[in-house]
């Protein structure tokens, strides 16, 4: 495989189709971006549309998706774009499909969660993305590589969901405003940078891989480690908690295995969440 192979990237104008096709294009990959404004997957003619773009041996990065699912609505809504683009899809002899998926395909253990646990989705969304992932499998030709990646939390500048975790707490810290946790954010995660997933997708479209991937650095931390991260660049912020009104989610635990991403990639380093964090408040160049 080589950069003659076109790379459609769809969701392009979504946080992490955005990302993921501005940092294909700075490494100069052929790659189409298909935002909303060309495509609209919702609509009935979104199929012919993509039917009419695609040619033999592309590279798919499907990075749209109505995140995060809360609502059944959105759920059904996400199956009719799914079901849209890969009705685009019959018939084509496309190389390799990488599919943007979540871990929240996966149910809650108190052990680290690998690959080898079965997807029992205990939420709309996970639901919704493994329903996705079955579509995508069912509708392809077996010739096709098929890589459902499976990212934990991500977080990075520009994301507009501003999660619980460090993408609130960074937005928090560029209003100058004090960071809230619940409990006393014991609750123990694995996160990963939006650098990592790009960077790491780029190199996934050279390797040869036909399963599912959880992107996932393997390490845990808490949310109050994470909040006091920010309150020791500005020592003025506070960090209130909040009394909890319902259990916690995950039990407190969500933590992974990557021992089959370190044996594609054994040479990759994972910034830590730390060194992170300062490069995204570099970046804004904010609170002095």
């Amino acid at each position: 495989m080589n950069f003659k192979n076109r790379i459609i990237v769809l969701g392009a104008g979504g946080f992490v189709g955005g990302s993921i096709y501005n940092f294909l294009k700075k490494k100069k990959f052929f790659v189409i971006p298909i935002k909303r404004n060309k495509i609209d997957f919702l609509k009935n003619n979104s199929s012919k549309l993509l039917k009419n773009l695609i040619k033999k041996n592309d590279i798919i990065v499907n990075a749209i998706a109505i995140a995060p699912c809360k609502i059944f609505s959105d759920f059904l809504k996400n199956l009719s774009i799914i079901d849209n683009i890969q009705n685009g899809l019959t018939g084509a002899k496309i190389k390799k499909y990488i599919n943007i998926s979540s871990d929240a395909v996966y149910s809650d253990k108190k052990t680290r969660i690998s690959e080898q646990d079965i997807p029992l989705p205990t939420t709309l969304h996970g639901l919704m993305h493994y329903n996705r992932e079955i579509i995508i499998n069912t509708s392809l030709g077996k010739t096709t590589k098929i890589i459902h990646i499976r990212p934990t939390l991500i977080y990075g500048v520009n994301d507009p969901h501003a999660g619980y975790g460090p993408n609130l707490f960074l937005k928090n810290f560029i209003g100058k405003k004090d960071i809230s946790i619940f409990g006393n954010g014991e609750e123990i995660r694995d996160h990963i940078f939006i650098n990592d997933v790009v960077t790491i997708i780029s190199k996934i479209i050279y390797k040869n891989i036909n399963s599912p991937l959880n992107l996932v650095s393997g390490v845990g931390i808490t949310f109050y480690q994470i909040a006091r991260i920010f309150q020791k660049i500005d020592k003025s912020m506070v960090i209130k908690k909040i009394k909890r009104t319902s259990k916690k989610p995950h039990g407190g635990y969500r933590l992974f295995n990557n021992s089959k991403f370190m044996k594609y990639f054994p040479k990759y380093k994972m910034k830590s969440i730390k060194k992170n964090i300062h490069e995204m408040i570099k970046s804004r160049n904010v609170r002095d």
